[in-house]
């Protein structure tokens, strides 16, 4: 072990009893399992060469432990911000920063933007993969958006599954535990000539570690008691019929005298079950459920023709938490649909995301969000190779279009949002130019970017690579800026303010296996719908409702008639 192979004759002669010969081996380094990475977008190359530093998450390290969903696997890789917020919530982010709903970690399956439609949420419970279909994890650290777009601007996970041809047949796993922990996964994939397809289904549930956030337990307690004539009243009802007082939050009860407090927020005593009085039980459900299957064809024309179709469904039910309170995620609903093409050096794909919230509300305030928003994108990329300096050029383009649809529970695009902006399918001339429901009376966000990289040989051991992405978002318009087209469908146009993303880097190579990389990157991250137009019910104080609003025209303070600043604004 250590040194190479040797090879060499000897020659016995019948009149010698021995004989001594010397074998002299040279020292070789062992060479382990050598991983092939696609940190150049679609380009696969060795670890060592690739213009980014890579950690791996391997097939073996997955089939060894069975966790809820993929984002377990992350918590012991370098670099990465890795936070659980229950048995099936994972939250990830890169360089700090992290949230309940980051963004700053671009998460791809198969080159496939697996976030939430207009959220922009990467829920890991949502991602249709089993971990049985999983080829390998990818994690590039660092601002990446020159070749994967904008929200790269910390870095990517790209998590790639295996084709059906490369895996066919069957695998079954079954995993239990404590807290009532039960999942159930089954793998197929099946060939028939140039045709492969596989299928892939994943069956969770547990119960939750219950936790009861000190908001969520008063928004459930009565806040009111008899006024001086004995008048009682329920809960924030004062202003519809001037009975009653508001007397704070009465949430520790001595019920039998004993000198303890003895109610529990999970009890039956002055508990409010519907908050809101919408029919609909506000009160916590700490029993996970989540179901994801994953179908997928693909035909290989030739070896450098290919095609593949892919859709995936998941539904899930667990807490979740966000910046204004935990919610209830209870059925919602996941899926995308998409299509891949390979030619030779050329490369195209198209996808759209979906979702529906079902009734998912928050634990709070009680307040349902109805969310059916899509996002779609479109791409392409085309590699090339140069004689001077040994030079490989990335270059492609590619279309986003994110299609909010909240019916005003989250962002102000319907009735039922504060001061709507935005409708959709209502047969209501809302702008009065005497057209209806047409898209500049739509929350919709389009953005378009160019980008390329090329890497060149400069010696033996040194390689240097360029690359930069041009990018345009409807959301960042000015008037100096660019012109271009604001909506494909409408054909309006717009200026927009145009957004630069260089990265140069120097690669130097002593050894075969070893490599050292200097880069420098700048990135960004455009704003988010929820960024731009969040309109939301956070809180209930006595009388006063707290809002969550975004800041599409940045931040402000209200002012009264004087100039000077308001402490509260009742808009």
């Amino acid at each position: 072990m250590g040194y190479s192979d040797f090879t060499g004759k000897i020659q016995i002669t019948g009149d010698e009893s021995t004989q001594s010969f010397d074998a002299q081996l040279s020292i070789s380094a062992i060479q382990l399992q050598e991983y092939v990475v696609t940190a150049s977008r679609g380009k696969r190359e060795k670890i060592t060469d690739a213009p980014a530093a890579i950690s791996i998450i391997s097939e073996l390290k997955i089939r060894n432990a069975s966790n809820p969903n993929l984002g377990d696997y992350f918590k012991n890789i370098k670099g990465v911000d890795f936070t659980a917020s229950g048995l099936d919530s994972y939250n990830l982010s890169a360089r700090g920063f992290n949230s309940s709903f980051s963004s700053r970690l671009l998460t791809l399956t198969d080159g496939r933007m697996a976030n939430v439609p207009s959220l922009r949420l990467i829920a890991y419970n949502v991602i249709p993969l089993t971990s049985d279909d999983v080829k390998q994890i990818e994690v590039v650290l660092g601002p990446s958006s020159a070749l994967y777009g904008p929200n790269a601007h910390a870095g990517v996970v790209n998590i790639i599954s295996k084709r059906p041809i490369e895996s066919l047949g069957t695998v079954v796993g079954l995993t239990g535990g404590s807290r009532s922990f039960n999942k159930a996964q089954v793998r197929h994939a099946g060939q028939s000539g140039n045709f492969g397809y596989k299928l892939s289904l994943v069956n969770f549930t547990a119960h939750d570690w219950e936790y009861i956030e000190q908001d969520e337990r008063k928004a459930h307690y009565y806040q009111w008691e008899n006024d001086d004539f004995g008048n009682g009243d329920i809960l924030d009802d004062y202003f519809d019929d001037g009975k009653a007082w508001w007397n704070g939050w009465d949430i520790e009860v001595d019920r039998d005298g004993d000198g303890t407090v003895d109610t529990t927020y999970l009890g039956t005593d002055n508990i409010i079950r519907d908050r809101n009085d919408d029919g609909i039980d506000d009160m916590p459900n700490f029993d996970i459920k989540n179901t994801r299957f994953d179908i997928r064809t693909d035909y290989d024309f030739s070896p450098e023709h290919f095609v593949s179709l892919n859709y995936g469904f998941a539904q899930a039910t667990n807490i979740n938490i966000t910046g204004i309170g935990r919610y209830l995620a209870d059925d919602w609903i996941y899926q995308f649909y998409q299509a891949r093409w390979i030619y030779k050096n050329w490369f195209a794909q198209a996808y759209i995301n979906t979702s529906n919230s079902g009734t998912t509300r928050n634990m709070r305030t009680g307040g349902i969000v109805k969310d059916h928003s899509k996002f779609l994108h479109f791409q392409f990329q085309h590699n090339l190779d140069f004689s001077f300096l040994n030079t490989k050029l990335i270059w492609g383009g590619d279309y986003q279009r994110t299609m909010p649809k909240t019916f005003g529970t989250i962002l102000p695009d319907g009735s039922g949002g504060n001061n709507p902006i935005s409708f959709d399918e209502d047969g209501i001339d809302n702008d009065g130019d005497g057209e209806i429901d047409e898209w500049d009376e739509l929350i919709i966000t389009n953005e378009y970017g160019l980008y390329a990289q090329s890497q060149s040989k400069l010696s033996d051991h040194f390689q240097l690579i360029l690359s930069g992405r041009f990018d345009l978002h409807s959301g960042q318009l000015d008037e100096d800026g660019i012109p271009f087209i604001l909506d494909p469908l409408s054909g309006e146009t717009a200026n927009f303010f145009p957004q630069f993303s260089p990265k140069v880097g120097l690669l130097w190579k002593p050894k075969e296996n070893q490599t050292f990389r200097l880069t420098a990157a700048r990135a960004f991250n455009t704003p988010s719908s929820q960024g731009l137009y969040l309109d939301i019910l956070a809180a209930q104080y006595s009388i006063f409702p707290v809002k969550a609003r975004g800041n599409r025209t940045g931040y402000g303070y209200t002012r009264n008639s004087d100039g000077n600043l308001m402490m509260y604004d009742v808009r």
